[in-house]
């Protein structure tokens, strides 16, 4: 039925007849349905894109966060990890190296920039603030303080070396631009160590700056942060100015002396007896102490007469198209002797693999790859490897053996992987802390120790042992001293600091005693001098009582490339002492 509607326009009443509506509603209605039938899609489009454009919250470690930008890439994430990044926006000129027995190449540029954020589990607050001061000593830069959702932090920017792979010196060493944020929540440290490219845009490090001061944790109290920050200032001890070289010419030594024959006669204890020639590198290691093994870039050599004389046994074991040194080598449980090497398929793919030896050094062959890459890190080269193995405790199937290395990715990292099974599997590796260059020892009780420099602290972490899951302890890393690095240049060397360390830190452990560490380093007291430092801990560093040891020496020598080793036990039960090893080189002035 049509409806009426009347509509006064003239002062009468006027009737006309609406027009008759189909059933389910008016104009209006239709118009209403109509738009949201467009504007609710519309309107999803458009959360969506502003979604998109929302920097993407990453947890960092249970209940924090950071919000990670546009531009910035997730990349690998570990229980106490996560690496961030900015993709290369430009191509850099990669120089590769045309030796074929060092293929690694001279200049690795991964990203714009590269964040590295680590967790460190701290018994209590006042150890994490503690532990603030201790990273802000790291390097001469002052660190400024501050608050950072409620609890205190330090800030620091610095240029220094870029880390490279290392090698003899061929390039340019590289200055960049660096960034660290530390921040004391809790019993809980967290780290933002970020790198940029040489020539990458600033505005990267204000990222990693912003990134860092967005932290999403339970807010501390401002107020006692506040104190706490005139404490760490209070705490911070920078390091020392590093002197300069004395400006001394060596006496050169004829090219014969010193040399003898390979395989020559049986010496005399203290005798040096030459093993091969080639390059150098060298690792020595012995099941026994008469079968001994001695690796170096060029391959390797033994020995079954307590090393009177040594037979070679052929180049590095390695199964890679592309194969490289570094060698480094361990005594299992077993009694097997492991030897890892650098190698891997292309030039920006060169992982570390490990072979194995049951007949004494003889022969090896391949049992895995300790670290691939690109892996799970997008790594190009897995530098510098250094293994150790436990030799009082076997693993879940066959031997313990751990590896540590510089993991060259879009965030530069040092990293550590484990394998309980005589190396045939690994774990994927976790990121040990900021810092470069880490070297590894296993203690008698299992434990595992990492020692590695982290500007100019010497620095030590432990973890539990490959079949508990190689677990950071609480606690840790530590600081066992300041050091000033080896001054360069050093005669008779083809390399210094740009890509190696010849401070050259050393961790091991005593067998009678598993809570007795030592760490020996070398560290310069003033031009043409270096002490061998030999630092021990009687409570396996549980409370940090390191002190110095012995061969803090008084004359001046070059003193470098230090390795710590403890003395087999005495017949009559005396105690272990450890025994430092190190290249020497003392001047004669000439007029």
């Amino acid at each position: 039925m049509d409806r009426i509607k009347f509509h006064r326009t003239d002062g009468k009443k006027q009737k006309f007849a609406q027009q008759s509506q189909p059933r389910g509603g008016t104009p209006t209605a239709w118009r209403a349905l109509a738009f949201l039938l467009i504007g609710i899609p519309v309107a999803l489009l458009l959360t969506a894109n502003l979604a998109a454009q929302r920097p993407a919250q990453i947890k960092v470690f249970e209940n924090m966060t950071i919000a990670v930008p546009l531009e910035w890439r997730v990349g690998n994430q570990t229980r106490d990890s996560l690496a961030i990044h900015v993709p290369l926006k430009q191509e850099r000129r990669a120089n590769t190296s045309q030796d074929k027995d060092n293929p690694k190449p001279e200049i690795v540029i991964a990203s714009e920039a590269g964040m590295m954020i680590t967790v460190e589990r701290r018994r209590d607050h006042a150890e994490a603030v503690r532990r603030l001061a201790e990273i802000a000593s790291e390097y001469p830069e002052r660190a400024t303080t501050r608050l950072i959702a409620g609890w205190p932090a330090i800030e620091r920017r610095y240029r220094s070396l870029m880390p490279q792979p290392g090698s003899q010196e061929r390039s340019v060493n590289l200055q960049t631009s660096f960034a660290t944020t530390a921040i004391a929540v809790a019993s809980t440290v967290i780290r933002f160590e970020t790198m940029l490219a040489p020539d990458a845009d600033p505005k990267w490090l204000e990222d990693a700056l912003s990134i860092a001061h967005g932290l999403r944790a339970p807010e501390g109290d401002s107020r006692v942060s506040t104190r706490e920050l005139d404490d760490i200032q209070r705490m911070t001890k920078p390091p020392k100015p590093v002197p300069q070289p004395a400006p001394v010419r060596p006496t050169p030594r004829p090219e014969s002396a010193g040399r003898s024959k390979v395989g020559g006669g049986s010496k005399g204890a203290g005798v040096a007896v030459q093993v091969q020639s080639g390059l150098g590198e060298l690792e020595v290691a012995s099941n026994d102490g008469q079968n001994v093994v001695v690796a170096v870039n060029s391959g390797f050599s033994f020995s079954s007469n307590f090393g009177a004389t040594y037979t070679f046994g052929g180049g590095t074991p390695c199964t890679q198209p592309l194969c490289d040194g570094d060698p480094s080598l361990a005594v299992g449980n077993s009694g097997n002797i492991y030897y890892a090497w650098i190698g891997g398929p292309t030039i920006s793919s060169l992982g570390d693999g490990v072979s194995r030896s049951t007949n004494n050094g003889q022969t090896f062959t391949f049992r895995g790859m300790a670290a691939t890459c690109p892996g799970t890190t997008g790594c190009s080269v897995a530098d510098q490897e250094h293994i150790a193995s436990d030799r009082n405790n076997a693993g879940g199937s066959g031997d313990r053996l751990y590896n540590v290395w510089r993991d060259f990715a879009g965030s530069f990292s040092i990293r550590i992987s484990c394998s309980s099974d005589s190396g045939a599997t690994w774990t994927a590796g976790a990121a040990i802390g900021a810092g470069d260059l880490p070297r590894v020892g296993v203690g008698g009780d299992g434990f595992v120790y990492a020692a590695w420099p982290s500007g100019g602290n010497m620095m030590l972490h432990k973890f539990s042992n490959c079949d508990a899951g190689l677990t950071p302890q609480v606690g840790w890393p530590i600081t066992v001293s300041a050091f000033t690095n080896v001054v360069c240049p050093v005669a008779g060397l083809d390399r210094c600091n740009g890509r190696n360390i010849l401070s050259s830190q050393k961790v091991a452990v005593d067998d009678l005693d598993p809570s007795h560490i030592y760490y020996a380093f070398a560290t310069s007291t003033g031009a043409g001098n270096e002490d061998i430092m030999v630092f021990d801990s009687t409570d396996g560093g549980a409370t940090c009582r390191c002190r110095p040891a012995l061969y803090a020496l008084d004359f001046n020598l070059r003193r470098h490339c230090s390795v710590v080793m403890v003395r087999p036990a005495n017949s009559d039960g005396r105690k272990q002492r450890p025994d430092p090893v190190f290249y020497r080189r003392r001047y004669r002035a000439r007029s």
